[in-house]
């Protein structure tokens, strides 16, 4: 039995705020209206993306676009976005961003165009656009408390030769490929969560590295 005190954030009913059933059972409406709000909040005001100005721009229904009071400039939900000029459906991009960020571990061009039922190729950009949204809008400020530190080198492994008398140390950077890099990770642990003997982390830091040190 898992004990209430020392249970994982992950593990918590806080952890499955983005729940792929629940966005399965929207309609086209309450999507446009979610990215609305995730957007420009509950209010009426929008935020034109050519000029900056804030009001309740005219909306043009037939379109769901607003045409800016200031500049004329006519925008959408998602102008100025990753998913500026999109064809899917906004739902297919809600549903993509919950698998996102709900593996843990990542996950593979391949099976996001399975689990949308859309192209490889289609899959591998708007997963790409989803990683470079997250690096260009991160916070990265100074960390504090306690952190942890943790780096994996990636495209480094060559296949040794099957005779131990053949093989060659690749520890030595001769023997090492160029390509080699560093995924470097810094974790800073959550105070609020470490008082109430749970455990995560309050925010991480991720850079690509020739070398950890």
């Amino acid at each position: 039995m898992i004990s209430v005190h020392n249970q994982h954030f992950l593990l918590s009913a806080k952890a499955r705020s983005l729940s792929i059933k629940r966005l399965h059972a929207l309609t086209d409406d309450q999507a446009f209206d979610l990215f609305r709000e995730m957007r420009w909040g509950k209010g009426e005001e929008t935020t034109c993306p050519c000029c900056g100005s804030i009001a309740k721009h005219w909306f043009i229904k037939t379109r769901r676009q607003w045409r800016c009071r200031d500049c004329k400039h006519t925008f959408s939900v998602t102008s100025g976005t990753i998913f500026a000029f999109h064809k899917l459906p906004l739902k297919d991009y809600l549903i993509a961003i919950a698998i996102f960020t709900n593996a843990v571990k990542g996950i593979l061009a391949l099976q996001l165009s399975r689990d949308l039922d859309v192209q490889y190729k289609t899959a591998f950009v708007l997963a790409y656009k989803i990683r470079e949204s997250l690096m260009e809008q991160r916070d990265e400020s100074a960390l504090g408390g306690e952190i942890h530190l943790d780096g994996a080198y990636v495209n480094g492994h060559i296949r040794p030769k099957n005779k131990k008398s053949e093989r060659i140390d690749r520890r030595l950077a001769k023997h090492q490929k160029p390509g080699t890099r560093c995924v470097f990770v810094m974790r800073q642990k959550c105070a609020e969560i470490a008082e109430s003997k749970m455990v995560g982390g309050h925010r991480t830091l991720t850079f690509i590295l020739k070398n950890e040190n």
